[in-house]
């Protein structure tokens, strides 16, 4: 599809979403197999019902770490259209989402229900462990542990709070992970930090949103830099390519850090 169009659908679309939004409708599709039940007035569904999929080319790039048995860590899973799309790959493997606030939960449940090889957990991942509040969005791509100001907030939840390096070896029972892919509105880093033993160990290929706008990711050069310490290479995704990372723009949110190859002794 071209730009233009693709440009074109999006503003027709987003006309529609707020016609849609007071209404709260229930749409479904498709995706990887597996029936996606979302609501068309989020820019989720907006990109669902607009352009038939989300995030296309990020998910075909993904498909080139992900083993048939493999482990798929995805942090931030909303509603689970990625997460639908890691369990076709990891077929013979496991997929561990997380997602924090309870509405959307319950959404993510009803989508990967019938899915075997996906464990859901209703937590968040930081730097620390302990409760913490969880502010929501009206829409709920724009929900996270701080209030980036992207959309309205109509509430806060209390969430648990863990370190991905504490809470994970536990689950993975020493089986590696392919890739961890994060969406979490500007708490990257913290969610990085709490990871990077497993990180350092695994290394995993990392498929992550970075954005600065408003209130969200203060530093991305800090966040590239901390992945470029611990082993990676820093790319972003331009279209459907991948380009060494630069200075950071808005314009492309979505980074893969691949680790660089390692040299026998």
């Amino acid at each position: 599809m071209k730009a233009s169009t693709k440009t074109l659908l999006l503003r027709v679309a987003s006309v529609v979403q707020r016609v849609l939004l007071p209404l709260r409708l229930k749409y479904s599709k498709k995706l990887a197999g597996q029936r996606i039940y979302f609501d068309p007035a989020t820019d989720i569904g907006m990109h669902l019902v607009a352009l038939g999929g989300f995030e296309k080319h990020a998910l075909a790039l993904c498909a080139d770490y992900i083993k048939p048995d493999g482990v798929v860590i995805d942090v931030g899973a909303n509603i689970g259209t990625h997460t639908v799309h890691f369990a076709q790959l990891a077929r013979a493997g496991t997929v561990i989402c997380l997602e924090p606030a309870r509405a959307t939960f319950t959404a993510l449940l009803r989508n990967v229900a019938h899915l075997p090889n996906v464990v859901p957990l209703n937590v968040a991942l930081s730097d620390a462990n302990g409760v913490k509040t969880f502010f929501i969005a009206s829409d709920n791509a724009y929900s996270g542990l701080k209030d980036t100001g992207r959309k309205p907030i109509v509430s806060q939840e209390p969430v648990a709070c863990y370190r991905a390096d504490e809470i994970l070896p536990a689950l993975l029972c020493e089986r590696r992970v392919d890739l961890v892919k994060i969406d979490v509105e500007g708490f990257e880093t913290q969610v990085l930090q709490g990871m990077q033993q497993l990180l350092r160990s695994q290394r995993p290929v990392i498929f992550c949103e970075i954005c600065a706008d408003q209130r969200q990711n203060l530093d991305p050069a800090a966040t590239v830099q901390f992945c470029v310490s611990l082993g990676y290479e820093a790319f972003v995704l331009t279209g459907s390519k991948l380009l060494p990372a630069g200075l950071h723009s808005d314009e492309y949110q979505n980074y893969f850090f691949i680790p660089r190859p390692t040299t026998a002794a």
